[in-house]
């Protein structure tokens, strides 16, 4: 286990009334509402939030249609935050709108945030306005992490911000009882990968074990979930886990690890179609698997004999083979894309090769990251 720091500043008010928080930690602050398209209001969530904020007479300004962490879209709610001196920000929905709510609070306190989400510089004691994370989709942790994605389109880059948390985080699993069976499970096999993640080559045995549990339970439950949407105890359990996903305590002492290269590679998919990181995330695991057992083949057989229950006895390969038979069928009973072939026409072999070079990272090479892609595109 190697030496690490832990830290988690968040403040977690979870349960069915947890949202009524909101009149106290907003007193007497001018407030965005950063969220995505429709859904929140048809869900009745933007209602009870707004009548929660009205009954107290604190001022709002919505933000919302954010379907992609956009920078351009980031810069624009600055300039309002600016404009209404805004100084407290709540982020409402999944993690595109989450991570999008702790940027703003960050870009609207440093004018040199360029230097921390495209030039990796550590932002760790960096100021920010008050940031409040309500999630009404349970699946990237965001509301409870201290990562953030975003993509600037117009100069063709990703960039991330590590090291800033949210003030608080609001989880009431009541609003997540709209979120489709469809959807779910995809939030749910995210939760799932993130672990992952944390679990593949970490020589933290707590941290293990901890990961092991967690994702066994998720397996276990996920047909449970997925068939009683409105079951409170369910939800609960699963918005509490997907929390966990990314928190920290699971991959504390792991080191470095060639399984955080699944991060990079995904965006890939993200960029040549512009589809979300859910989407891209499930589809693009099992094909990981597939290659990395090549390069690893002990440590990925444990991963899925541990995990997946698959007989020890199978070569590497083999074993493989058959989670990610188990993986598809989740992905086939949910009704969801098992191939990038189903999202939309193959891209051009020029756009693809210039993004396997822009988001390449070591152990692999440009050629294992292109045949991940191929296995992608075919899926099942």
């Amino acid at each position: 286990m190697e030496d690490f720091q832990f830290y988690t500043p968040v403040k977690v008010y979870f349960g069915q009334d947890s949202h009524e928080k909101l009149a106290a930690i907003c007193k007497n602050k001018k407030v965005m509402l950063v969220y995505g398209q429709k859904a929140i209001k048809e869900n009745g969530v933007y209602e009870e939030i707004t009548r929660i904020l009205n009954e107290n007479d604190i001022s709002y300004t919505d933000f919302g249609g954010n379907k992609l962490p956009l920078y351009k879209k980031i810069l624009e709610a600055v300039e309002i935050c600016k404009k209404e001196k805004i100084n407290c920000i709540i982020g409402i929905g999944g993690c595109t709108c989450m991570d999008m709510a702790k940027i703003i609070s960050f870009v609207c306190m440093n004018e040199d945030h360029e230097d921390y989400i495209f030039a990796k510089k550590d932002p760790v004691g960096k100021k920010h306005l008050e940031t409040i994370l309500i999630p009404t989709y349970a699946s990237g942790g965001s509301e409870i992490d201290a990562v953030s994605e975003v993509d600037d389109l117009e100069k063709h880059r990703h960039g991330s911000l590590y090291g800033i948390y949210a003030d608080y985080a609001i989880l009431n699993p009541e609003f997540t009882y709209s979120v489709s069976k469809k959807l779910t499970v995809n939030g749910a096999l995210v939760s799932f990968i993130q672990m992952a993640i944390s679990y593949i080559k970490n020589e933290n045995p707590v941290g293990k074990v901890i990961g092991r549990a967690l994702m066994k339970m998720l397996l276990q439950d996920i047909d449970n979930i997925a068939n009683r949407l409105t079951n409170y105890e369910l939800r609960a359990e699963f918005m509490w886990l997907s929390s966990m996903s990314t928190v920290g305590f699971l991959s504390a002492g792991m080191g470095g690890s060639y399984a955080w290269s699944i991060y990079s590679f995904e965006t890939i998919a993200e960029a040549l179609y512009g589809i979300d990181y859910r989407t891209s995330m499930v589809i693009f695991f099992p094909a990981w698997l597939k290659v990395a057992v090549k390069k690893f083949p002990e440590e990925i057989k444990a991963f899925v004999v541990e995990i997946f229950d698959i007989d020890g006895r199978f070569l590497p390969e083999k074993a493989v083979e058959k989670a990610c038979k188990k993986w598809y069928k989740l992905l086939d009973e949910a009704q969801l894309p098992t191939s990038y072939d189903q999202i939309g026409k193959r891209p051009e072999e020029k756009d693809l090769k210039f993004e396997i070079k822009r988001y390449l990272e070591k152990p692999f090479t440009e050629e294992e990251v292109y045949e991940m892609m191929k296995l992608s595109f075919k899926g099942n």
